[in-house]
């Protein structure tokens, strides 16, 4: 008994019953068909394309080429949305993976390049750690800023300044910069200033913007008291 049917690009077939629910290819368009119980085309319509029959088993021996014409294909398991789940994970992967790999690389290079500063550390001249007690007509003068400026000549403001604040103790600790304690080595005019409530300065300007005060800071520590009155 002969089965009678065709592929979807409409290439029209003919084989034996045992073939039913087996799949061949189409020698047309490749595709897998799973031959039918019955026929699904017209004996008439079949028998125009029996005369092509033997070159189309040809050309899917030649197709397929490890099998014989007649040889059954393996049966295709139906596809579950676990399997499309996981197409598309491993389509997210392949997108994911590369630009994981790219953040990763350039964390590394700003990983290296942060440590390389780090233990090489800033740049700054030789430093003397610098603190002392500041006094207002002979109390401690709580609150008041203290700036050690390095005079050098026609270079004078090259160097940063350092500066530091005094507790209720009128004690102060200078910084060269943030997390950098001390003021560069070499002579400093020193100025002092404190505000009131209101605002207003109350130090006279000759310890601050007309400042007299002066100090050689050296490597080591250094204690830089200054007693200041008000004439």
């Amino acid at each position: 008994m002969a089965v009678r049917f065709q592929c979807k690009c409409g290439k029209k077939f003919k084989t034996t019953d045992d073939k039913i629910g087996k799949k061949i290819l189409c020698t047309a368009c490749g595709a897998a068909i799973i031959v039918p119980e019955s026929d699904t085309v017209e004996v008439e319509d079949v028998s125009s394309s029996a005369s092509s029959l033997a070159s189309d088993l040809l050309k899917v021996a030649s197709a397929t080429s490890r099998k014989k014409a007649d040889e059954d294909l393996p049966e295709e398991k139906p596809r579950s949305m676990a399997d499309d789940v996981t197409d598309a994970g491993i389509d997210i992967a392949k997108q994911i993976v590369p630009a994981i790999a790219v953040i990763t690389l350039l964390c590394v290079v700003v990983y290296y390049l942060s440590a390389s500063v780090m233990k090489s550390g800033p740049k700054h001249p030789p430093l003397g750690n610098v603190s002392g007690v500041i006094t207002f007509n002979g109390a401690p003068l709580p609150n008041a800023e203290v700036v050690f400026r390095p005079v050098m000549g026609d270079q004078e403001g090259a160097q940063a300044a350092s500066i530091g604040v005094t507790n209720d103790q009128g004690e102060y600790t200078v910084d060269y910069v943030m997390n950098v304690k001390g003021a560069a080595v070499g002579v400093h005019r020193v100025e002092v200033r404190a505000r009131d409530e209101n605002g207003r300065e109350r130090i006279p300007p000759e310890y601050n913007v007309q400042t007299t005060l002066n100090f050689e800071v050296k490597e080591g520590s250094n204690q830089a008291d200054f007693a200041i009155t008000l004439q």
